[in-house]
């Protein structure tokens, strides 16, 4: 259930990501088109933007889970409250 939900949020938060490149970013998409960039080149940018910032917020997600997985191990007398 936990990974079914993981996947869609990924998934949304690539869409997001996508779509406010595009729209926030036209007058930059459209310099691109005159000198010389294709079509597939600008999506090919657009979708390693977004799936370089998944990446990112997957590596938070991780770095949260060790951080309160080792919080379990460590004695509660050590613990700054």
């Amino acid at each position: 259930m936990g990974g079914c939900g993981l996947l869609l949020g990924g998934l949304g938060v690539a869409n997001t990501m996508m779509s406010l490149s595009v729209f926030t970013r036209i007058r930059e998409i459209a310099i691109l088109r005159v000198n010389g960039f294709s079509t597939l080149q600008i999506a090919t940018m657009i979708f390693g933007e977004s799936a370089s910032f998944q990446s990112l917020a997957h590596c938070g997600l991780l770095i949260g889970t060790c951080f309160f997985s080792m919080r379990k191990q460590v004695p509660h007398a050590f613990m700054l409250y």
